[in-house]
């Protein structure tokens, strides 16, 4: 990955969010630490920051999608760092695995894992197996094998996420990983043959905001 066509992983929101989202959230001021007093009323201060905390934690929750998806791809150093250490990508299905702290461009995994200096660029051209690409007309293009994978993805997924994510999210990271053919009706067909966990289909979760910051997928 050449260093002119990636930014740290702290610019990525920026990068490469939605620009609405992207503006309104640069717009409110947004402030790590900040002092709520319990039962005092809410001011248009709180309101803002509230509503900061909520787009960060989304727009960092799609960067994530997209790295896990592919659709990004980010490289970085494994700690200790040596000075004849070389930059090493971050393989796609390793973000499941790792908790990323935007501010630093940084991120944590088991076992003390810790990688430094992340920086992300859009993935280059490629056609893996599995990839949007294999979903064109005839040959592997038959949407049994495309409802297949999706849902074998999906349950992989939510076995990590659970509900963490939104159904709308596993949506957007679903179009992301295997292209446009993953229409609504497809995904609700597929969403409801899936082995998902029982807390994912309760009513009203998709209306709820139950992601949280660092685990950051699309909408």
């Amino acid at each position: 990955m050449k260093s002119d066509q990636s930014v740290p992983l702290s610019e990525a929101l920026e990068r490469f969010s939605d620009p609405r989202d992207w503006q309104e959230f640069n717009s409110l001021g947004y402030s790590e630490y900040r002092i709520f007093i319990v039962g005092a009323p809410e001011t248009e201060s709180d309101r803002r920051q509230r509503r900061a905390g909520e787009l960060k934690a989304r727009l960092e929750v799609e960067i994530l999608a997209k790295l896990t998806a592919g659709s990004l791809q980010a490289t970085g150093y494994e700690c200790p760092v040596g000075l004849d250490d070389e930059r090493r990508l971050i393989r796609a299905e390793w973000w499941d695995k790792l908790k990323p702290d935007f501010a630093a461009s940084e991120a944590n995994g088991a076992g003390g894992l810790h990688v430094v200096d992340i920086r992300v660029q859009d993935s280059p051209a490629r056609s893996p197996s599995g990839s949007a690409e294999e979903y064109v007309s005839g040959g592997h293009g038959s949407l049994a094998k495309l409802r297949a994978d999706v849902r074998r993805w999906l349950q992989r997924e939510a076995r990590v996420r659970g509900t963490s994510w939104q159904k709308k999210h596993y949506r957007s990271a679903a179009r992301t990983r295997f292209g446009d053919r993953v229409t609504d009706n497809l995904f609700n067909e597929v969403w409801r043959s899936a082995d998902l966990p029982e807390a994912l289909r309760r009513p009203g979760l998709r209306k709820a905001n139950r992601y949280s910051t660092g685990s950051s997928p699309p909408v």
